[in-house]
């Protein structure tokens, strides 16, 4: 499982996914941008840790 500085960041923020739902979110982007290598964009922080290979981008909040 992935870490990052916001927990949950913009997924569960708006009271749509809970957050183990959304954690569970992250990890399965995570490993669907590693399968198609493809590049996964976010602005929640950078995994911690993450045991995956997919470059990760990570963009400021605005």
């Amino acid at each position: 499982m992935w870490t990052c500085s916001r927990p949950c960041g913009g997924l569960a923020l708006g009271g749509k996914l809970t957050t183990a739902a959304a954690e569970q979110s992250r990890v399965d982007y995570l490993a669907l941008a590693e399968a198609l290598e493809a590049p996964l964009f976010t602005c929640d922080g950078k995994p911690a840790g993450n045991a995956h290979n997919a470059d990760v981008q990570v963009f400021p909040r605005s």
